[in-house]
């Protein structure tokens, strides 16, 4: 076992030391903490003690952390220091990165103390390095050049003119080349051509700047042509009054793959929102839902890209495959008459594939056309002929029973991604709900359907809008993350993100069949608005707080389901626009009322004269009305916003 990180803290505050102690053993760094305040003990623990890591807050009653970062170079050059603060600005911040600290942590985000600390120590380590090589360079340059030959790691050694003057065996061996093809050429032959120009600045900067260490990423060509990214750490120095450059150069092509990966699936995902946003604007202003339906299906084609996109609804009365709408080349055009399930409406019972559909509940992947055995002869004859090479088939699903699917066809041959086939079903619900809306037309009044349609967009709009706050305010963590060269904590807010999308698709087709959220299937109200809170701020930089007064009471599960749905709205509208940092949630049980009162410190709105756009606050007061609540709203720009919906118990409960 490692010993302990032996670190100097400068800090007043000894909850603040205590947390920041807990928040390094989380991430796996045991430390011995040393915590002084004042400058006199600041120097003498600098004097008595060798640190691994010195922490410092910025502000202090009697002492400044400036003036213990001068002291520390002064005392201890070579032993990182970062500021964690919770009163660093940005400008203040780099001021103090050009003075010579090592990394900032601001006190409000303290999971990226692990991370800095880590990196700083890494970075320590390979000055440590640096500059013990430095000193075998000078004493012995034969030792030097025994490790330059014999190390596993890729050296090169460029004189001013950008000529390569050596290259070890595994640089070379590494590249495909033998040392001789290499000594005496220019050192960007080796370089991707799009990336000479950068490398030979950074290379320059490398020469004006002798003794600093240069670190960049690009893509070298090996001898058979196949591309590779590398990471060199670069540093100019004088060599027999000579200026040449040492190059460490370390293959991250796997790094990069994976980070290729991962933001693909972070833009893919953010794509699904914006799409998932756009068709809720659509089903919000459209009044038809026959044109919901054909927009959502455009929107299905150009997402995918897509040849045609088939909607076919059966009818239940006689088993009936009808083509409803038909897509093709992002235009709406009539139903093809030579399609074997136009020809026979019920050819669809005899398809193996659409069986396995029926079986399975879950789409149909047919990724070759040509060789895919469940297809009979006629409909693998009719796609062939018109270039089809791949297609994928999408149930949906109305209270269980199957009312039709989706067919999306391509003329381009190869296999579905596992999120092309995620985004296709979640595009799918709302075309399944859009249907279930035209068929609540043809079986109800106008009035009905009014009712019905407003109760389902109110609760898409309370599992799905409200979910996917949540899911771009992980995304943009995650890409915080990735900016800050940690794909670990990337692909957990990702993870996040994802388990958010998910639980809102399936709130959002429970509310189809109109039952009970899910969460108050598998919680008391209380332990579920707790847990709708925490899980939608985790990982964000607002704080939340959760309090429960008083003895929980059984409600109606119409108050529950409201209350529940107006808590989520809140929380949703400050995360989107409130910009504000703390968030608290008050459930309180009183003798004849239930109280829910929500409350933030964000940037406040003029009450009564809020975007008309307005939904949330006008679904809540919905809500409210409902359950017979009352529901109060008061805000002033720049004073945050308090919500305070009050329900009082039926009268059966009180006696």
């Amino acid at each position: 076992m490692d010993p302990p990180l032996r670190v100097l803290h400068l800090e007043d505050d000894v909850r603040d030391a205590e947390l920041l102690q807990a928040t390094l053993e989380e991430e796996g760094i045991r430390s011995e903490l040393t915590r002084v305040e004042a400058e006199q003990d600041f120097i003498s623990a600098l004097k008595g003690g060798r640190f691994d890591l010195i922490l410092a807050d910025y502000t202090l009653p009697a002492f400044d952390g400036v003036s213990a970062l001068k002291l520390a170079q002064e005392h201890a050059p070579d032993v990182p220091f970062l500021f964690v603060s919770g009163t660093l600005g940005e400008d203040v911040a780099i001021e103090a990165l050009k003075k010579g600290a090592t990394d900032y942590v601001l006190k409000t985000r303290l999971a990226r103390l692990g991370p800095s600390v880590t990196r700083a120590l890494r970075e320590a380590r390979e000055r440590t390095e640096r500059k013990r090589a430095e000193e075998a360079l000078r004493d012995s340059e034969e030792q030097w050049k025994a490790a330059f030959e014999s190390n596993p790691v890729m050296y090169f050694m460029v004189d001013r003119t950008g000529t390569t003057l050596s290259v070890n065996a595994f640089g070379a061996d590494q590249l495909g080349y033998k040392r001789s093809e290499l000594v005496g050429q220019s050192v960007l032959n080796a370089f991707y051509e799009g990336d000479r120009e950068q490398v030979w600045k950074d290379v320059e900067n490398c020469f004006q700047n002798l003794g600093r260490t240069f670190k960049w990423e690009a893509r070298k060509v090996r001898k058979d042509g196949t591309v590779i990214w590398v990471r060199e750490t670069a540093n100019a120095l004088l060599l027999k009054n000579r200026p040449v450059l040492l190059v460490v150069c370390e293959d991250i092509t796997d790094r990069k793959r994976a980070e290729e990966a991962l933001r693909a699936s972070e833009q893919l995902a953010r794509s699904h929102v914006e799409i998932m946003m756009r068709s809720l604007d659509v089903l919000a202003t459209e009044a038809a839902p026959e044109k919901f339906i054909a927009e959502i299906l455009r929107i299905i084609g150009q997402r995918l890209r897509a040849r045609r996109v088939n909607l076919w609804l059966r009818n239940p009365q006689d088993d009936s495959l009808r083509l409803h709408v038909m897509i093709e080349n992002d235009k709406q055009v009539a139903p093809d008459p030579d399609h074997p399930n136009v020809k026979d409406r019920h050819a669809w019972m005899r398809n193996p594939h659409v069986q396995e559909m029926l079986l399975t509940k879950g789409p149909v992947i047919c990724d070759d056309i040509e060789h895919d055995v469940r297809l009979d002869a006629e409909l693998r004859e009719y796609l062939t002929n018109k270039g089809r090479k791949r297609f994928l088939a999408i149930p949906m699903f109305v209270l269980g029973e199957v009312r039709g699917f989706i067919g999306i066809h391509h003329v381009e041959g190869r296999a579905y991604l596992p999120d092309e086939v995620e985004l296709a079903q979640a595009l799918a619900h709302h075309v399944m709900i859009a249907a279930h809306e035209a068929e609540l037309g043809e079986q109800r009044r106008h009035a009905v359907i009014l009712e019905e349609r407003t109760r389902m967009a109110r609760d898409i709009h309370d599992t799905l809008a409200q979910g996917f706050t949540g899911v771009i305010i992980q995304l943009d963590t995650a890409v915080e993350a990735l900016m800050d060269e940690e794909p670990e904590a990337a692909v957990e807010h990702i993870g996040r993100a994802r388990e958010l999308a998910r639980e809102s698709l399936t709130e959002a087709r429970r509310s189809v069949h109109a039952l009970r959220p899910q969460a108050l299937e598998e919680a008391s109200f209380p332990d579920a608005l707790k847990a709708i809170i925490t899980n939608t701020t985790a990982g964000t930089s607002l704080q939340s707080d959760f309090q429960l007064k008083g003895e929980p009471r059984k409600l109606q599960s119409s108050v529950e389901e409201n209350l529940l749905h107006i808590g989520q709205e809140a929380l949703a509208n400050v995360l989107k626009h409130a910009r504000a940092t703390k968030f608290q949630a008050r459930l309180s049980f009183d003798s004849e009322v239930v109280r829910l009162e929500l409350c933030d410190n964000g940037q406040g709105f003029v009450v009564g004269c809020v975007n008309g756009r307005g939904i949330g606050l006008i679904g809540m007061k919905e809500r409210a009305q409902q359950i017979g609540a009352t529901l109060a709203v008061t805000s002033k720009p720049g004073k945050g916003t308090t919500i305070v919906a009050v329900s009082a118990y039926p009268a059966a409960v009180t006696t």
